[in-house]
């Protein structure tokens, strides 16, 4: 796997995309709570991440991850799914949740799956399309060793 050197950008809108299938994306994923993160490499446009923030309760959900197809199997999706780790935490969110459905017909719901549970994540209360993946310990403060 060839991972090139990928930039994360948040846009403030959707329609900043230029990339056509990714424009379509975040439309249709737009509305309420929604972040749009763009993947670049280089000047292209490589991916997607659709976050929404909440804070009632406090957790962030990854509405979609999508990789354009000249970019898949690069590490563009680990890429954006680790930013969207970053932007959980930077907001002190305890949880990050996401149903997996597979956008494109040769990616199956098992191997999304098993690429989540490699990031961390676990099936929710036996729904085996909810994962979730704890972010921060809310136990209390804990002494320094």
């Amino acid at each position: 796997m060839i991972t090139p050197n990928i930039a994360v950008v948040e846009l403030s809108e959707w329609e900043n995309i230029s990339d056509e299938g990714l424009r379509q994306r975040a439309q249709k994923s737009a509305g309420g709570w929604a972040h749009f993160f763009l993947a670049r490499v280089g000047p292209n446009e490589a991916g997607l991440l659709v976050l929404d923030l909440l804070t009632r309760p406090p957790s962030a959900n990854v509405r979609e991850i999508f990789v354009v197809p000249g970019y898949r199997r690069m590490g563009i999706g680990e890429g954006l799914l680790a930013h969207a780790e970053v932007v959980a935490r930077q907001r002190a969110l305890p949880t990050l949740h996401l149903q997996v459905h597979p956008l494109v017909e040769d990616t199956s719901r098992q191997f999304l799956t098993q690429w989540y549970r490699r990031s961390g994540f676990i099936t929710e209360g036996g729904h085996s399309d909810k994962m979730t993946k704890t972010l921060l310990d809310l136990g209390g403060p804990k002494g320094e060793e």
